[in-house]
């Protein structure tokens, strides 16, 4: 396809902002996570080129781009864009776009009943979300990926997989005392600072954060201890996610921050589908959510 014929093509793509995670009783709509959503009729519509501009015009933390799967039926092909890079994975577009097209659905279909979506993304593999039909919530499984411990005090070192200049206490102003645990996968680093009320007042170095590589972002979370004076009690654990390498300096909610302690360590969202436990956790960002 030309690039003109393509311009004039995804022009007429319908396109949607999804906030993410906002509260229910939120009626201005300034909580949650924006989520741009293009629906294409080929993930070949539209080059990788093309979707950087789209999504560095929409400013969303992330866009979706999602087109029926050419080689599953009733799947669907997906890819993410921040405003400057393409991204690995991203949990709240993928429930953007879960968003978008069951609400289509949904226009042209009488069956309410509990759906599941599939998407196939090049980077990530295949993702599944859940629609249940008795709350509204939705479901996404996602692949386990555990942390594993690294070293805090030198990122040069080879278990971390990054080469960093500054290190990672530097980078996020805190004491290397503060650090209760620090682990990576192959996204994201994880932090646990030993107190949840310096979460939200962290001011990190942004030039240093994206001066440490081979890391989309960096998850500060800390468990919040009984008896003392929260800023949501019914947290178990508060967080916030930066990305700078991404093009964003601070995710206003992730599904990738969320996650379980166990002990000093502590493993993200993605070992969530192994466990039957309830958890529940505040992102305490300026528009973060539950």
């Amino acid at each position: 396809m030309s690039g003109q014929r393509q311009s004039r093509a995804v022009r007429r793509a319908p396109f949607q902002l999804v906030d993410v995670f906002a509260s229910p009783v939120d009626s201005i709509g300034y909580s949650g996570n924006p989520a741009g959503v293009v629906q294409l009729s080929s993930i070949a519509q539209c080059s990788a080129d093309a979707m950087q501009t789209i999504a560095t015009e929409v400013n969303a933390p992330a866009t979706a781009f999602v087109a029926p799967a050419a080689a599953s039926e009733g799947a669907f092909d997906i890819r993410w864009f921040s405003s400057s890079v393409e991204l690995p994975l991203c949990g709240h577009a993928t429930f953007g776009a879960a968003t978008a097209l069951l609400q289509q659905q949904c226009r042209q279909a009488t069956d309410s009943g509990e759906r599941t979506l599939t998407f196939h993304s090049h980077l990530a593999g295949q993702l599944s979300v859940r629609a249940c039909s008795s709350n509204g919530s939705l479901e996404l499984s996602l692949e386990s990926l555990p942390p594993v411990c690294i070293n805090t005090v030198d990122l040069s070192d080879a278990r971390a997989g990054v080469d960093a200049v500054p290190t990672l206490c530097d980078a996020l102003r805190v004491g290397p005392h503060d650090v209760l645990y620090a682990g990576r996968n192959k996204y994201d680093l994880l932090i646990e600072l030993a107190d949840a009320a310096m979460v939200p007042n962290l001011v990190p170095d942004q030039t240093k954060l994206s001066q440490i590589k081979k890391t989309r972002g960096f998850i500060v979370t800390a468990a919040q201890q009984q008896g003392k004076q929260q800023r949501c009690p019914e947290a178990d654990f508060v967080s916030r996610f930066f990305g700078p390498s991404m093009g964003i300096p601070e995710d206003p909610a992730t599904v990738c921050a969320a996650g379980l302690f166990s002990g000093r360590a502590l493993c993200s969202l993605l070992c969530l589908s192994l466990l039957s436990m309830c958890i529940h956790h505040l992102h305490v960002a300026c528009h973060g959510g539950p």
